[in-house]
């Protein structure tokens, strides 16, 4: 078990899998801070000086991992459901996240006359889906959440029927011809780093993702494509949208990203 502490926190003890989520989301550049509007018994999330999330008594009592925020279904972000979703809310979220009415509940809360509808996130893989979708975070197959005492089986055969976009060899070929072998984001030469590698290993990577053309299109293997390593090609795909290569060089260079600009060209 993951053992997060909150400073500033008073509530009562976190779950094992609350403790895990915040400490996924910490390697993701986000913030458990301590409520002092209420008294120390709320955990807020925050990324980028937002709250986007919150966890506290309720949330725990309902077997949650976290409370929903819902900051951008209308202008004002706030923990209860704007008063126009509410009827249509459940539908509406699992169509937004792609999830089930078994992944999370809702509760009312009737104060002064006045209700309003919260949500709890019961499933810890979709709250994080979800935290990083409604921050531009790339979320694959890979995010997920496991519970101590689960049981992991592989092997089973199965068949997959899909279509997938077509890459031109001849391309790629012209674009290594063109540029080598040497990754143009860290400059690592993959052959030359592992002795007794027998032979050249590179990504082509599109600099325009390929997802986001429409039907068959020419591809300028000098200006559209550019060969990268796959640990720098990981960290262009880790946002959507991606990042770009000087960003990634940028981010190799110590500098913040507001600093990377096309003027900064040029291996690290």
């Amino acid at each position: 078990m993951a053992v997060v502490l909150v400073q500033g926190y008073v509530g009562r003890e976190l779950p094992s899998r609350a403790g895990s989520l915040l400490a996924i989301l910490a390697r993701h550049g986000f913030a458990a801070e301590a409520s002092e509007r209420f008294s120390g018994l709320t955990v807020n999330l925050i990324r980028g000086g937002e709250r986007c999330g919150y966890i506290n008594q309720t949330v725990i009592g309902r077997g949650g991992v976290v409370g929903y925020r819902f900051s951008d279904w209308r202008g004002k972000a706030s923990n209860g459901c704007p008063s126009e979703f509410v009827d249509s809310l459940v539908p509406a979220f699992c169509s937004r996240y792609g999830c089930a009415p078994a992944d999370f509940t809702t509760h009312q809360v009737r104060r002064g006359g006045r209700t309003t509808t919260y949500l709890i996130i019961t499933n810890p893989t979709l709250a994080l889906r979800v935290l990083f979708q409604d921050h531009g975070l790339a979320a694959d197959e890979d995010l997920l959440m496991v519970e101590s005492g689960d049981r992991f089986v592989e092997g089973a055969l199965r068949d997959v029927s899909m279509q997938r976009l077509e890459r031109s060899a001849k391309a790629r070929q012209a674009c290594l011809a063109h540029y080598g072998f040497d990754c143009q984001v860290c400059g690592t030469n993959l052959k030359q780093t592992y002795c007794g590698l027998p032979l050249e290993l590179i990504h082509v990577h599109h600099e325009v993702q390929l997802s986001t053309r429409e039907g068959e299109h020419e591809v300028d293997p000098v200006a559209d494509l550019k060969p990268v390593c796959p640990n720098c090609h990981a960290v262009i795909h880790s946002r959507t949208p991606a990042y770009s290569l000087v960003e990634v060089r940028a981010m190799l260079s110590g500098l913040h990203l507001s600093q990377a600009s096309p003027s900064g060209i040029g291996l690290c």
